[in-house]
């Protein structure tokens, strides 16, 4: 593996390390403040583009003259705004308030079967001995954390898991929808046109000032560790990954967040879960072992 690909290794981990913490805080904004996970999307993504736009267009790095006269180009953009940033945010934060942060991301981690299944349809091929017992680990990780091993018991709201399983399938979005754009834009001017894009979408619809209290130093403080703990930093060094690994193995090293998120949402959130909850985590985990390995 060379240097770049190592680096792009390290940079994914951080990335999830982050994230998983990024989860955690986005619970405590929402229960604390009163904020719903639309608004909490849009705030994040609105933030967060109109930052790295400011940035970029100091460093004089801004897409030239072509960016704005190809509409192919724009269409991309908009496809990975709302399916796979706003959709996958969305998602996932609606999950966290049904749920947990740990709970969420686990489910979330559904994403890398689910890409395993596409690159097997798409190359026309069936999943070889050890994807299908990844399969099969993550269907048994699933059950024993919404049902603990009671089938047709769910221990969890249907709509807590319906809306885990959608963020399994933003995630799949957001692997997939800017390969070509990082290739073209890099993941900086990637992350912060389309997080731009998105939060300007749901602005038109999502109207928070009208009941938060937008000037107080408190929501001030939380929000942007949020924005920079949360959305920023997890999202450019993600794409990062992607640019030089790919989708599927980024998502499988991404299974590093669910144990950072379910760690730190039993020690900081004082979250308790029972011992089928870790062996489910612990069958979803072993389809990334198994696959990583069969690599």
């Amino acid at each position: 593996m060379g240097t770049k690909k190592i680096m792009a290794v390290i940079l994914t981990i951080i990335a999830c390390m982050f994230w998983g913490l990024g989860g955690v805080l986005s619970q405590h904004v929402m229960q604390t403040f009163h904020v719903l996970p639309q608004e909490l999307t849009m705030l994040r993504m609105s933030i967060t583009g109109g930052g790295v736009l400011i940035y970029l267009a100091l460093r004089k790095k801004l897409p030239g003259k072509e960016f704005f006269e190809n509409s192919s180009i724009w269409k991309r953009f908009v496809a990975f705004a709302i399916a796979g940033l706003v959709f996958n945010q969305f998602s996932y934060l609606k999950t966290i308030t049904l749920t947990n942060p740990g709970t969420a991301t686990i489910l979330q981690y559904v994403a890398p079967i689910l890409l395993l299944i596409y690159y097997c349809l798409v190359g026309k091929r069936w999943p070889k001995r050890k994807e299908i017992f990844a399969i099969l680990f993550t269907i048994v990780g699933i059950l024993l954390i919404t049902t603990h091993g009671k089938v047709g018991q769910l221990v969890l709201s249907k709509e807590g898991l319906v809306w885990g399983m959608l963020s399994a399938v933003g995630m799949v979005f957001y692997h997939m929808l800017p390969l070509h754009l990082i290739k073209r834009y890099g993941p900086l001017a990637t992350t912060g046109i389309g997080m731009a894009i998105g939060g300007l979408c749901l602005s038109l619809f999502i109207h928070p000032w009208n009941h938060l209290d937008l000037m107080n130093g408190h929501f001030i403080l939380w929000l942007v560790l949020t924005v920079i703990v949360g959305t920023l930093t997890p999202y450019v060094l993600y794409l990062k990954g992607i640019q030089y690994l790919g989708p599927l193995p980024v998502s499988l090293i991404g299974t590093v967040e669910p144990v950072a998120s379910t760690l730190l949402t039993v020690f900081l959130l004082k979250t308790s879960f029972v011992l089928l909850d870790y062996l489910g985590m612990g069958f979803i985990l072993a389809t990334v072992l198994l696959t990583v390995h069969d690599k």
